[in-house]
């Protein structure tokens, strides 16, 4: 259970809303003031040359801009008081900040076990590299949800994770193909042993038994059956002592 709401944990942001009532109740007030602001300019470009002149038209409308201005300006700053009360850590929303942690913590549930797996394999490929990467990404992901809340890390700080990244990453690629190399001898050399099978072992029994039931006597050889048996035996287990090593 603990494990499936981990894996989960980025879909269940989904109760929460990404404004608040006060921010949605305050942006509809934008639209009436610039329709207001508009209609203004309009009229007072109508009375112009009617009831006003170029002179005091230009002083009205002025006035009326300066008068809207003023009006947008408080309604930004009653609005970035809104934006502001509903942030959570430096994101917008609480919304938005358990959808990351979700995403990242996720990202770590998988990284952590494919690290314990890697470690615990007998089998080295590599991939332990490329594990401990991933964990230590996710915490510099969590240290920056967290903790990072209005400013991002240096540009330093990017540069040597990736340089210390780079140097992990080239002993995973080292370690790959050593694995994969490792691995080719080795078939190779249980191929060997199948052509020496087919080629000597198997060639030098089959005619010796062949002409004994011909015949129904052996083959008057230097080299006997049970020579050969103990020579097959011991061909086979050097090659899979190369093998196993």
């Amino acid at each position: 259970m603990v494990s499936f709401l981990i894996v989960t944990m980025s879909i269940f942001h989904f109760p929460f809303k990404r404004f608040s009532k006060n921010q949605i109740d305050h942006e509809a007030k934008y639209d009436p003031i610039i329709k207001s602001r508009n209609s203004a300019q309009d009229s007072l470009l109508n009375q112009l040359g009617k009831s006003l002149n170029i002179k005091e038209y230009k002083k009205a409308k002025k006035a009326s801009w300066g008068y809207y201005q003023a009006k947008l300006k408080e309604f930004n700053v009653d609005y970035k008081k809104y934006q502001n009360e509903h942030k959570f850590l430096g994101r917008s929303n609480f919304k938005f900040w358990l959808f990351q942690f979700g995403i990242i913590l996720g990202w770590f549930y998988f990284s952590v076990r494919s690290l314990i797996y890697d470690l615990g394999s007998e089998i080295k490929t590599g991939h332990e590299y490329m594990s401990m990467i991933s964990v230590s990404l996710c915490l510099l992901y969590f240290y920056h949800l967290f903790f990072k809340t209005a400013v991002d890390f240096y540009d330093e700080t990017y540069l040597i994770f990736e340089i210390i990244a780079s140097v992990i990453a080239m002993m995973f690629v080292f370690r790959l193909v050593k694995y994969y190399s490792i691995k080719e001898s080795k078939i190779k050399t249980l191929l060997e042993l199948v052509f020496r099978i087919k080629r000597d072992h198997y060639r030098d029994m089959t005619v010796k038994a062949l002409y004994a039931e011909k015949y129904g006597k052996s083959v008057d050889s230097i080299e006997t059956v049970r020579n050969q048996s103990n020579k097959f035996d011991r061909d086979v287990k050097e090659t899979v002592e190369k093998v196993i090593k």
